[in-house]
């Protein structure tokens, strides 16, 4: 089994707002469970997994972009004759 979680510093400054944003909401969700807390992470991890997919779509897409440019200039070029 692969492990999720990498050892934090849990006082590092650069997520501290986020975490304490967590820790008032869970409190004030009543979130204490494991599998609760493992659930809202769980959704979480899907938006992440989606925004991630269309990212590489994305990508993809201005890449076919590019692609078409670019042979569309070597038509020019020819035509041209340069």
């Amino acid at each position: 089994m692969c492990k999720h979680y990498a050892e934090r510093d849990i006082d590092d400054d650069r997520f501290r707002d986020l975490k304490i944003a967590h820790m008032d909401a869970m409190i004030t969700e009543d979130l204490h469970s494991k599998a609760a807390i493992a659930a809202e992470l769980a959704v979480r991890d899907l938006e992440v997994l989606k925004l991630r997919d269309k990212l590489k779509a994305e990508r993809q897409r201005h890449q076919d972009q590019l692609t078409k440019i670019r042979k569309g200039v070597e038509v020019l070029d020819v035509l041209v004759g340069t």
